[in-house]
């Protein structure tokens, strides 16, 4: 990104990729999108051979690179074994990151950079709450405090940007991991707030994932239900509620006073549903939310006047599921 300050970080020594790396240009590289697959990745120490390493390599689990409140290009090299993998793969070396943490809430958005990226990167955001003692690479994600996938997505050339919606109530923490075999260099940049947003939740790798109906304030004795499916996907619109899977948006037109409620009727997902009332892509834009169960799967909200937003049905993981909702106006 032109314009953009660069930033060093050390490679990972230990694996044998020596140095500083410097802002290089890569001419020919590319996002691939024919990963071989996850392969077993072992190091000395780590099979019985010798004492595991314990080095705290910047960028490692231990020691994140901690990034300041400024638009940043950041130019990273991967390699070797890693600490971690995630729920969408990645055992190779990887890079971890710490966002800045505010009194308020914003939105980070990272983008990589076909150009100079020569691997398969696998792009993960965790978040944990504040003042927890667990670590971003924990493995056990059932413990309490356990690390939560905001963000978890093979990155390919067609669908290079991902956001996260960050709370003050949680540490958050960018992964950047490779495959297992893999060695490179990546490119990415780091950017925040509502602009940097835009429209990125209208649009993904699978198209245009905005709904052609238009959801139209009715009469209250003529509910809409609208039928659908949410794939094993990662999502691109996050708001206060936590819902990092792929959604489905419907433009909701509201055409004077009244009450809107929107209910789950059916959704055959293994996380709960999410439903959502936003104006945009940013989680500022938000309205309102609701994560149901079993005897919640109501969401409701009241108009003034006329209004366009976006009615969001969502899903609190990434499994995916079938859905069936009811939208009323009262």
């Amino acid at each position: 990104m032109v314009g953009l300050p660069s930033t060093k970080y050390p490679s990972r020594s230990r694996t044998g990729f020596h140095g500083l790396l410097a802002t290089l240009l890569f001419m020919g590289c590319g996002l691939r999108t024919d990963p071989t697959g996850e392969q077993i990745c072992v190091e000395e120490g780590e099979d019985g051979t010798g004492e595991p390493s314990q080095d705290l390599r910047a960028g490692s689990c231990e020691a994140p690179i901690k990034l300041a409140a400024v638009p940043v290009q950041i130019n990273g090299n991967l390699g070797g074994c890693g600490d971690i993998v995630g729920s969408c793969g990645g055992s190779g070396g990887e890079d971890v990151y710490k966002l800045p943490s505010a009194t308020g809430a914003y939105d980070a958005v990272f983008t990589f950079n076909p150009q100079g990226t020569d691997i398969n990167p696998v792009f993960r955001v965790v978040r944990i709450p504040v003042g927890s003692p667990a670590s971003p690479c924990d493995e056990d994600l059932s413990v309490v405090a356990a690390p939560q996938e905001s963000v978890c997505a093979p990155i390919v050339t067609q669908d290079p940007t991902y956001g996260t919606f960050v709370l003050p109530s949680y540490d958050y923490y960018a992964i950047v991991d490779s495959h297992a075999g893999e060695s490179g260099p990546y490119r990415m940049s780091f950017n925040f707030g509502v602009a940097e947003v835009n429209d990125l939740c209208l649009s993904s790798v699978a198209g245009d994932t905005v709904d052609n109906r238009m959801v139209v304030q009715r009469a209250a004795d003529q509910p809409l239900v609208i039928t659908g499916e949410l794939e094993a996907t990662q999502g691109h619109f996050e708001g206060t509620c936590f819902a990092p899977g792929d959604e489905r948006m419907f433009p909701l037109q509201v055409q004077g006073p009244g009450k809107l409620e929107v209910e789950i009727l059916r959704w055959s997902g293994t996380s709960l549903p999410v439903l959502s009332l936003t104006l945009g892509c940013s989680g500022h834009h938000e309205i309102a939310c609701h994560t149901g169960s079993e005897s919640e799967r109501y969401l409701q909200h009241g108009f003034m006047g006329p209004s366009n937003f976006y009615l969001v049905m969502d899903q609190a993981g990434s499994g995916g599921g079938n859905f069936e909702i009811q939208v009323s106006f009262n």
